[in-house]
């Protein structure tokens, strides 16, 4: 294989691909929810990942995403049993993790019009247990200002497949139940594709705020293992260029929100998009605060 071919495609090589999913991992933080309703036990992985703005430490996932768990936790019906972020990348549900009280944490989503993201905003507690565990990491915005400014070979999708999941239940006693969920980290290639205004379903393409891609097979020709990318929903997809000597450039795209199974194209909310929404909603608050306050104009330097 010449040198040109080699530097082409290596991103998308197995091995790469497996290495990213440890490397890129690391800023997943799966949210395990175990719930009960009507005398029925059962757990939820969602994938989400860890990320500083404006001072603020998020984490994200898709809108839809936040909305199901709201759902949830404003069911009278349901008894949450216990909810966990998961210091480990996935991988064991029963160690290195973090116990959250769900009820207490402030959110914003949109789930409209193919934007499709949305954010747990954390307070010092939590962000003080994922720095002492030294697994998870945040990522800053350094990770996507330079989008835009160099061309990218390809891009991963980085999560959890349900398909993927292997929960193992032990029954303690006739009122307690046990979850063991192992889950990996899969990091999935794929490449950019137009919008289409000609395709159906029509509600999946049109979406000014959106990123499309393709998932593709690896670099040998073998396709990935996973068939069924659903509770991916939420987790990152990040550019790649490792066309030069020294380590890929990577850099932070945005929110996997939605796919179409038989075609294997995916729907991405932009990071850039969230970002402003975060940025508008919030200067509007201070805005309110500030007239409230006695004050005509709001001037702020971000």
């Amino acid at each position: 294989m010449s040198n040109h071919s080699y530097s082409a495609d290596r991103w998308r090589n197995e091995v790469t691909c497996k290495h990213q999913s440890q490397m890129l991992g690391r800023y997943l933080a799966p949210l395990l929810i175990v719930w009960k309703k009507s005398g029925k036990s059962a757990p939820l992985l969602y994938t989400g990942f860890l990320l500083k703005h404006r001072d603020a430490c998020l984490w994200v996932t898709a809108g839809h995403v936040i909305e199901e768990i709201r759902k949830i936790i404003n069911d009278e019906s349901v008894t949450i049993i216990k909810a966990h972020w998961l210091d480990c990348c996935g991988h064991n549900s029963e160690r290195a993790s973090i116990p959250v009280d769900l009820k207490e944490l402030v959110s914003f989503y949109m789930d409209t019009e193919g934007f499709d993201a949305g954010v747990f905003a954390l307070n010092e507690y939590y962000v003080r247990l994922f720095e002492a565990g030294h697994v998870n990491e945040f990522l800053t915005e350094g990770a996507w200002r330079l989008n835009g400014q160099w061309s990218p070979q390809g891009y991963y999708l980085i999560g959890q497949p349900a398909e993927k999941h292997v929960l193992k239940k032990s029954i303690l006693s006739s009122t307690t139940v046990l979850y063991n969920l192992r889950s990996p980290t899969y990091c999935l290639p794929l490449v950019e594709i137009p919008d289409s205004s000609n395709e159906e379903p029509r509600e999946f393409w049109c979406s000014p705020h959106s990123f499309y891609g393709q998932l593709i097979p690896f670099a040998n020709g073998d396709d990935p293992s996973v068939s069924d990318i659903r509770f991916m929903s939420g987790g990152p997809i990040f550019s790649v260029d490792w066309s030069l000597p020294g380590p890929p450039q990577i850099g932070l795209i945005g929110i996997q929100s939605s796919w179409l199974p038989e075609s294997r194209r995916i729907r991405a909310t932009r990071i850039e998009a969230l970002t402003g929404a975060i940025d508008y909603s919030i200067n509007m608050a201070l805005q309110e605060l500030h007239e409230s306050s006695g004050l005509i104009s709001l001037t702020t330097n971000r």
